[in-house]
């Protein structure tokens, strides 16, 4: 996994004038990263844009598609991808003059947005798909033209609105928003305000799993657990593992502001940040993950809002960390970790307007590409380890042979010394 190596000596950077107004989500999508929020213009003022945009390192900040923008309130909280269509939720109206209720398409292919089937009476807050369905949370208690009474929580599948529930569509999620969706094989991990679920249950307060194939909800723990004691923000899957991240103390034994959820049992994090909230959670594997939102320090250690969870279960700082406010979406783009929010600054004191950049490798100095190499490792953007060797006779850097690779590639290792280094091979 990425290590404590490299990473954390690097420093944020502003990316190209940033946005005037918050950043919600992060997606990359076709070679370019996809930033939505509540701002009207990038890149400083040069480029007007209502709640979307694209960047990319060498075009700079670029119209989503959009000439006209998002009517009404104009914000976007969720961008995914479904069957090659790019796909955006929030609180809006319109895109580019089409009418588009809170959720909006767009086709690659014929270049144009479009509806989802009369979409939702009230702003989306989470995307996820899960097989071939479109899954949409958030505060609304219709969706569809003519309305259908499902609130909350709904899925899109084959042309059609259905309720996940038929028999509780509009009681389903009682008491407050979905935030967060995950998908695991066929269940549907739901994380939010809700207090009760369908018939008053409140041991699904928060968080709630979904069996689709059965049309019922199921406990997400094993018997005794105690579900967390206030709002879910986040949720990320990462093979049979999930995420959970919130405002809540902790659940059952894992106290913090994060947790492991396998297999229904709660896992704890030694060192979670108990202060502030978690909103935002990218794993790098099924144990390890960088972990942002508002809380400002994990295991004693001082971490500006971002951290890392590393293989060796301890906590570290991500650079400098940013702020002050709150990081709402983290994501990795062509060897950097991007984080968008409220923030304004890094920690420190750099301008940073709401998105920052990390690069999470060093280029070699002189001295690290004349010195010998006696073990290296190769890894994908996500720290997922590709091939890792031994070399009978040290060789220099330069004379390494990488794998084969379509995207960029990480190369991290130990000189004969000892002394580590790493570097981005394009």
């Amino acid at each position: 996994m990425l290590g404590s190596l490299f990473i954390w000596a690097q420093t944020w950077e502003n990316v190209a004038g940033g946005t005037d107004g918050d950043v919600y989500a992060l997606f990359v999508w076709q070679g370019a990263l996809y930033v939505g929020g509540s701002f009207r213009n990038v890149g400083g003022t040069a480029l007007r844009t209502q709640g979307i945009a694209r960047y990319t390192p060498r075009g700079g900040w670029q119209k989503a598609h959009v000439e006209i923008g998002l009517g009404g309130r104009g914000i976007v909280y969720a961008i995914s991808e479904y069957r090659g269509k790019l796909v955006i939720g929030g609180d809006f109206t319109s895109v580019d003059g089409i009418p588009a209720r809170h959720l909006a398409m767009y086709d690659p292919l014929s270049g144009r947005w479009s509806e989802i089937g009369g979409g939702t009476d009230g702003p989306v807050y989470a995307i996820a798909v899960c097989g071939n369905d479109l899954w949409v949370g958030g505060r609304f208690l219709q969706v569809g033209d003519p309305p259908q009474p499902i609130a909350a929580l709904a899925y899109w599948d084959r042309g059609a609105w259905r309720a996940p529930v038929p028999a509780h569509s509009s009681t389903l999620l009682v008491g407050g928003n979905v935030y967060a969706l995950a998908c695991i094989g066929d269940s549907v991990y739901i994380g939010g305000a809700f207090t009760e679920t369908e018939g008053g249950q409140s041991a699904y307060s928060y968080l709630a799993l979904l069996r689709k194939s059965q049309a019922r909800l199921i406990p997400p723990y094993t018997p005794y657990e105690v579900p967390p004691s206030a709002p879910v923000r986040t949720l990320s899957a990462a093979g049979r593992n999930l995420w959970v991240g919130g405002e809540f103390a902790g659940t059952g034994s894992a106290l913090g502001r994060v947790f492991l959820l396998s297999e229904g049992r709660t896992i704890t994090l030694t060192g979670a940040p108990t202060g502030g909230a978690v909103q935002a959670i990218l794993p790098t594997s099924g144990t390890t993950a960088y972990i942002a939102g508002t809380f400002l320090s994990a295991a004693g250690k001082p971490v500006a809002r971002i951290a890392y969870f590393s293989p060796r279960s301890t906590w570290e700082a991500v650079g400098e960390g940013l702020g002050p406010f709150c990081v709402y979406a983290i994501t990795l783009y062509e060897g950097k970790l991007y984080a968008g929010g409220d923030f304004l600054y890094t920690a420190s004191g750099t301008e940073a307007p709401r998105i920052a950049a990390l690069s999470l490798a060093t280029a070699l100095t002189s001295s690290e590409r004349t010195a010998l190499v006696r073990e290296v490792r190769w890894l994908d953007l996500t720290g997922r380890e590709l091939l890792k060797q031994r070399l009978s006779e040290p060789v220099s850097p330069s004379e390494l042979v990488h794998p084969p690779h379509q995207a960029p590639i990480i190369v991290q290792g130990l000189t004969v010394e000892g002394t580590p280094f790493a570097y981005l091979v394009p």
